[in-house]
């Protein structure tokens, strides 16, 4: 994943949260699945990274029930099993529209060293 931009890795991932919207979604609509997937990626990494975190099922218990619980642990299963290699932390991120298609910037930091 070593030269691949944060952004385009995090829409790759994101890709079957953004794929339950209907229609043609603003960029404030689908904010929020961005959010969710920047937190379970990074949760996913610290706590590989900080023996005796439990930041995932910190931000589980945090979550509703159902769809919400579904989408969460499948996000956390496609890190683990398609992503596992790419250790960078997600920071900020903007995401836009352009020509119908959205545009995602979004900062990349170094992860803590694995315990």
């Amino acid at each position: 994943m070593g030269d691949r931009k944060i952004s385009e890795t995090l829409l790759e991932f994101a890709a079957p949260v953004l794929s339950l919207f209907e229609g043609e979604p603003s960029p404030a609509r689908i904010r929020p699945a961005f959010i969710v997937a920047i937190t379970v990626w990074n949760a996913v990494i610290l706590d590989e990274s900080e023996k005796g975190t439990n930041f995932v099922e910190d931000a589980r218990a945090r979550l509703g029930t159902g769809q919400e619980l579904e989408i969460f642990d499948a996000l956390v299963t496609r890190k683990r099993m398609d992503f596992a290699s790419d250790r960078r932390l997600i920071g900020d991120f903007e995401v836009h529209k352009k020509g119908g298609e959205f545009r995602l910037r979004a900062v990349a930091h170094q992860a803590p060293a694995r315990c």
